[in-house]
């Protein structure tokens, strides 16, 4: 509740929401994206693949270096989507100039700066040769009393995510507060389970656990929460939570088993005038059923695909809606607690 700055990377702002953000004036450094590794998780095993280490470099795998070079730009560019979308009221975004106030090419945010449409604030900078000193307190003061649903003139939609709907549970606000496990510890618990569960399902399981943990606790936590992280992929390798509704316990082997399996699976559709977004967490088909999974770590298991039975419904109608098929969706609680 204090009145202060959040500093942090981009991975670590993943699903929060502010209503100032601004992101600093970066650029891209000659050699900033390191040496070019490859790993592939194949049903046989993992392959690896290095195409530079240090100043040595091969042309042996042409084709893994592309792969590696586009999912590169694919992940920068979902980044670049993170630090857009962190903002609810203002996105303020810093650039470097050079010589002349041309923006410099190496600048990290070109690929938001070149589309903001709005308001470019590097623009009006190099216009009036002065830097616009911001009246923070003015702006949150703005922010605070301002009606962000009419954006007159703006859009002729508004966007929403079907993960920001729920249906009031029995358990209020005050009471989950009460819970030993803190907000901020189930954010980054929730944020981890999410990517651990997706790297067992996309190598097969085969994929060395304690590395795996050891790897997303220290970019998303710095390495906090380690054993507790640890102790749910055990569990899940190991036949998995007990579970309120009909989803399978043993969810990995479910998965492991279907016919098809997509994690991650994002979408975007126009519903009258809503644009609707968001990830689905898994979906998969067997025996020619597709389902929906969506994992929560709620500190209270019961009734969660009640509480979130909008938000599943908006799922269901988005694969609908853009791929004409009907699925099952469900809650898997994963018990982080």
């Amino acid at each position: 509740d204090e009145d202060v700055v959040h500093l942090a990377n981009l991975h670590k702002v993943k699903g929060l929401e502010r209503p100032i953000v601004i992101l600093a004036t970066s650029t891209n450094q000659k050699g900033s994206q390191g040496d070019r590794y490859r790993v592939e998780y194949e049903i046989d095993g993992v392959n690896s693949y290095a195409m530079k280490i240090g100043e040595i470099e091969t042309n042996n795998y042409g084709e893994q270096d592309e792969d590696e070079l586009r999912s590169s730009e694919c992940e920068r560019q979902r980044l670049l989507y993170v630090a857009a979308t962190r903002a609810a009221q203002y996105l303020l975004i810093g650039v470097k100039l050079n010589k002349g106030d041309v923006i410099a090419k190496q600048n990290a945010w070109n690929d938001l700066v070149n589309n903001v449409s709005y308001y470019d604030i590097s623009r009006k900078t190099v216009e009036n040769k002065e830097k616009e000193i911001i009246d923070i307190k003015q702006l949150i003061s703005q922010a605070k009393e301002r009606d962000f649903s009419k954006l007159s003139g703006r859009q002729s939609y508004e966007v929403a995510s079907p993960s920001r709907i729920s249906t009031p549970s029995k358990i209020e606000d005050e009471v989950e507060e009460a819970y030993s496990i803190t907000r901020e510890r189930a954010l980054v618990m929730g944020t981890m389970a999410h990517k651990l569960m997706e790297i067992l399902v996309r190598s097969n399981n085969k994929i060395d656990l304690n590395k795996a943990v050891s790897v997303i606790s220290n970019e998303y936590a710095d390495g906090m929460y380690r054993e507790d992280l640890l102790k749910l992929g055990n569990s899940i390798r190991n036949g998995g939570f007990d579970q309120e509704n009909e989803c399978p316990k043993d969810i990995l082997k479910e998965l492991l088993s279907a016919d098809e399996v997509y994690t991650e699976y994002p979408f975007c559709y126009r519903r009258g005038k809503q644009l609707i977004n968001g990830i689905i967490d898994v979906l998969y088909n067997k025996d020619g059923q597709w389902y929906i999974v969506d994992y929560k770590t709620n500190a209270d298991p019961d009734d969660l695909d009640q509480k979130y039975r909008a938000q599943l419904e908006a799922y269901k109608d988005a694969l609908r809606q853009i791929v004409g098929i009907e699925a099952k969706a469900l809650i898997y609680h994963l018990d982080v607690h």
